[in-house]
């Protein structure tokens, strides 16, 4: 039952303490209420990541965009769409496809994941290797701060900032830091033509063609590392017209025979997507792209039933046994990187802590956190 505070405002319950603004105003007069009452609020869309992260208490509300799924605007000759944060990927890239159109994001729950979800989460996917990170695909933005005042960031274009760059503050901050309400994205044609390969073979041989690839005037949209404890190969994907993804194929076909690899392994993605998606223990790991090779080696060692997907950029998703965390993350350090854990239960990420911070980021998110909501309103203690 909503208290009376609630009841006026233009909100559905959705049961579990759980309510969705039907309006961008309805939901800044629900945050000015719980800046108020200092409640505590978790944004979600559709709640395909409410449990990633470490909330330090439990929130009064959780408040679900879905209702705010609008199209606002789509200047197609710019290639530029406004979206409310509430839309989905994959109902926005049916809407742009019907322009020849499409945002460059292939995130880890593709049914569910809203456009807003994606953007506080930075999961950008295999399509990052060409397009660029979910930062750099944002235009523009408007938000709901956690006093409930609505502020607005960015446009249609790329223009200098001053003060801080919300675009790129907001993105991977996980909803600690505003609700995000609409966004401005970046679009791009899509390809005439979209050729996938997979190669399998051994770490071995694998890194040598990594490596020649990387050098090579090759330029794949996507580039990404896949091991099972039953697999190990590459997923490659080219965009492009078809005379020239002709030539691409023809040219990695040449360099993985050279290497005695196989260029028709099993099509095993969607069952390794579908692995990640449902795993009890998920981390993400983020790796020197040189490193990505060794730290696999790594992972076969510690835990031969582990799974990772990682992309050439090195940032990518594993499951793995409890037992390997530490061992693993310490390699990851080695090679400059990280390793965090998404998914896992209360007493893992209470032994081992959620985020892997390195150097004083913990400290800077802190002191950013403290400008944006001093009350720690939103989403408490998420990030440390």
């Amino acid at each position: 039952m909503l208290p009376p505070e609630l009841l006026a405002l233009d909100i559905a319950e959705l049961g579990n303490h759980t309510v969705a603004p039907r309006t961008v105003e309805a939901l800044g007069q629900l945050m000015g209420l719980a800046h108020q009452k200092n409640w505590t609020v978790i944004p979600s869309g559709y709640g395909s990541k409410l449990h990633w992260g470490e909330p330090s208490r439990p929130p009064q509300w959780i408040v679900r965009t879905c209702f705010l799924d609008q199209v606002i605007d789509h200047a197609a000759s710019d290639l530029t769409v406004t979206v409310q944060a509430g839309v989905t990927v994959r109902n926005l890239q049916q809407i742009l496809a019907q322009k020849g159109q499409f945002w460059p994001v292939d995130p880890l729950y593709p049914d569910q994941a809203s456009v807003g979800g994606v953007i506080a989460t930075a999961d950008t996917g295999s399509w990052r290797f060409r397009y660029g990170s979910v930062r750099d695909l944002v235009l523009g933005l408007e938000m709901i701060r956690a006093d409930g005042e609505r502020v607005k960031a960015g446009g249609r274009v790329v223009k200098n900032v001053a003060g801080y760059d919300l675009m790129k503050l907001l993105t991977g901050s996980y909803g600690t830091l505003g609700i995000l309400t609409s966004v401005t994205l970046r679009l791009f044609p899509l390809p005439p033509r979209q050729q996938q390969v997979w190669i399998s073979g051994s770490l071995e041989l694998l890194i040598p063609l990594v490596q020649l690839l990387l050098r090579s005037t090759l330029t794949p949209a996507a580039l990404d590392w896949i091991q099972t404890p039953n697999y190990c190969g590459l997923w490659i994907a080219f965009h492009g017209f078809p005379e020239a993804v002709a030539v691409h194929l023809g040219q990695l076909a040449g360099l993985a025979q050279g290497l005695t690899l196989d260029l028709q392994p099993p099509d095993l993605t969607a069952q390794v997507r579908q692995q990640l998606s449902q795993a009890p223990l998920l981390v993400k790991v983020g790796l020197l792209p040189a490193q990505v090779g060794t730290f696999l080696h790594q992972a076969r060692t510690q835990d031969p039933m582990s799974s990772f997907w990682i992309t050439a950029s090195g940032l990518g998703y594993g499951t793995l046994v409890p037992q390997a965390i530490p061992g693993l993350r310490a390699c990851a350090h080695r090679q400059g990187g990280f390793m965090s854990l998404l998914t896992a239960t209360p007493s893992l990420k209470a032994e081992y802590g959620t985020w892997d911070f390195q150097g004083n980021t913990q400290g800077l998110m802190a002191k950013i956190k403290k400008e944006f909501d001093p009350r720690h309103i939103l989403n408490p203690g998420c990030l440390g």
